[in-house]
């Protein structure tokens, strides 16, 4: 039971997620998750990686400038 293996093409190279990794310096892991949430092959090649806590951090910024705004809801 061989399972087949996921190859990329992105400008004009076809590779693994693995060799996009030493290419991009993006984790595997991270291109992987990124094709399964339906992100474009460059994008989920070539984005960098947030750190961890970003995200969240960029959704309390937002929180924090919508203080007059109907839908701000304060994060603590």
């Amino acid at each position: 039971m061989g399972g087949s293996k996921l190859t990329l093409s992105c400008r004009g190279q076809t590779h693994t997620p693995a060799e996009w990794e030493g290419i991009s310096h993006v984790p595997e892991k991270t291109i992987r998750q990124r094709i399964v949430r339906g992100w474009d092959v460059e994008e989920a090649i070539f984005t960098p990686p947030m750190k961890r806590g970003a995200y969240r951090e960029s959704l309390v910024k937002i929180a924090k400038t919508c203080r007059g705004c109907y839908h701000y809801k304060p994060y603590y």
